[in-house]
């Protein structure tokens, strides 16, 4: 943790490390981060050939929010052939920064063509890319913006073999979460659904609509929180065919029910080759909606393709894990090798983004990475958080907001917060 000009925003722990979960010295300024723009956050990110990193996310200037995209290079730094500068802005409708923050999520479909959505004031859109994150000009403009009546703060994107899915999510007990169909031309599949999109409702108090996932067989999977009763809560697993209809084979019911704990905070969602699927999320023992949470945990489980639990993943198909400290886990992906990478922040006055490894069988955290499976970020500031994640077999590459200090901090020299990226060895 540095005071000084580009302070180590993400540099080690202070206890010693092994040679994987560390800050990769190849990317940023040499120790393993960069910012992407200022007054921002990074929302979610997507590699692209050679080495490259598109990245989407908010940022606030003179008191508006507008949307961005912005390209990395192999080393972290700004690839300035990227729409002239490196950041693309999308600020054709910027709205007030009190009133709305921007959300995005990206998704790649194959090597020719990445999609952004885009959660505006008052509106949805998904937006075409090529595949090195250039906006594409479509004629007609079928890429409509889809009117959203309530804003809800967090979406999903799934593309597979140009058909679309993409999420809006809701706060639970209010209105519920959507998903809309769109085809390869970013027209609404008008016989899935009503006029391609889905009302996400089991017919019970669901809500907190987070995640999304396109099943191998073209079907939906959703990953949603409920209330439960005592105001506990589970994480809620709906299955959907492909023509938009109730999987009711799905868990015998068309829906799964599970809790991790007490207070579950279900947060991703991804698939695998052979139709199995694992959640990840957190689990508190105090309740983080009424007070500070405390004895915060990851939580992950793994299911079979009709929503039975994959007894041969942690214990009966699940496992809590004790990081060191309290956290709250954001996002998750599966490296070649099967292992879950999750990252988010730890919860504290202070809070420092973490990021962290479990063993392919769900059995514990993989103690070859980082201390003792997780690597903590040292920090000069307060709110500093990953979001997303993705990783290969040598590198896991994380997006998220954080501060960092110009010179000693003053009165008149407050931290200023950046969004940024970061990379670590696997």
């Amino acid at each position: 943790m540095q005071k000084f000009l580009l302070a180590a925003l993400l540099g080690c722990a202070a206890h010693p490390l092994s040679a994987q979960g560390l800050p990769d010295a190849s990317f940023g300024g040499g120790d393993g981060w960069a910012m992407m723009t200022s007054s921002a956050a990074g929302d979610d990110l997507v590699t692209l050939s050679g080495g490259k990193t598109l990245a989407c996310g908010s940022r606030t200037a003179n008191g508006f929010d507008t949307a961005y995209l912005t390209r990395r290079l192999v080393d972290g730094s700004l690839d300035t052939t990227y729409a002239g500068a490196g950041l693309y802005l999308l600020n054709d409708e910027s709205a007030p920064a009190e009133e709305h923050r921007y959300q995005c999520a990206l998704s790649r479909d194959g090597n020719d063509r990445v999609h952004l959505a885009l959660l505006g004031p008052g509106y949805l859109r998904v937006i075409p890319l090529d595949g090195q994150g250039v906006p594409i000009a479509v004629a007609p403009p079928a890429w409509a913006k889809m009117p959203i009546d309530v804003h809800r703060g967090f979406i999903d994107l799934v593309v597979r073999a140009g058909i679309t899915h993409v999420a809006v999510g809701t706060r639970v007990g209010t209105q519920q979460g959507r998903v809309y169909k769109l085809d390869a031309q970013g027209f609404p599949y008008a016989g899935w659904g009503t006029s391609g999109m889905l009302s996400i409702d089991d017919g019970s108090s669901i809500g907190d609509l987070r995640r999304i996932e396109v099943t191998p067989s073209g079907g939906l999977l959703t990953l949603s929180r409920e209330i439960v009763s005592g105001g506990a809560s589970d994480h809620v697993v709906l299955s959907y065919a492909a023509n938009g209809v109730r999987n009711l084979a799905f868990a015998g019911t068309g829906s799964l029910h599970r809790s991790l704990g007490v207070y579950d905070y279900p947060r991703d969602l991804f698939g695998h080759a052979d139709g199995r699927f694992t959640i990840m999320g957190t689990v508190c023992s105090v309740v983080a909606d009424v007070v500070p949470a405390s004895g915060c945990q990851l939580g992950v489980a793994r299911y079979l393709a009709n929503g039975q639990a994959d007894l041969s993943f942690g214990s009966n198909g699940a496992r809590r894990f004790n990081l060191g400290f309290d956290a709250f886990l954001y996002a998750a992906g599966s490296d070649p090798q099967g292992r879950i990478v999750a990252v988010g922040a730890s919860i504290e006055a202070q809070p420092r983004a973490v990021i962290t490894r479990v063993r392919q069988d769900g059995s514990a955290l993989d103690p070859g990475f980082g201390n003792a499976g997780s690597t903590l970020s040292s920090l000069d500031s307060p709110d500093s958080i990953f979001l997303a994640v993705v990783a290969d077999a040598a590198k896991a590459t994380a997006v998220g907001r954080g501060h960092y200090v110009r010179g000693l901090a003053a009165p008149d020299n407050p931290p200023a917060p950046y969004a940024v990226i970061a990379r670590y060895t696997q």
